[in-house]
């Protein structure tokens, strides 16, 4: 079963997304996010990790970064783009 390392919502989903994901008990104590851009059109997204404390998180949060830029088309984005392993 893949396991999520990292997950970006574009900023027109992202705060209801959020809200989806921190309804659980687990994810409010452990889970971090951060705010993430298209290195190509400046799209802001909210980037979710499931373990705040994973030293891993900035190497995550640099390929969901390249995963944004290789979706962007002229501006226009995938609403959910994630990243994971296994």
């Amino acid at each position: 079963m893949a396991r999520l390392l990292a997950i970006g919502f574009h900023e027109a989903v992202s705060v209801e997304k959020l809200a989806e994901l921190f309804r659980s008990d687990m994810n409010q104590l452990f889970a971090g996010t951060t705010a993430a851009h298209c290195p190509t059109c400046r799209r802001q997204f909210a980037v979710f990790f499931p373990q705040s404390d994973d030293p891993e998180n900035i190497r995550y949060l640099a390929k969901i970064e390249e995963l944004i830029a290789s979706d962007c088309r002229d501006g226009k984005h995938s609403v959910e783009i994630s990243l994971t392993r296994g």
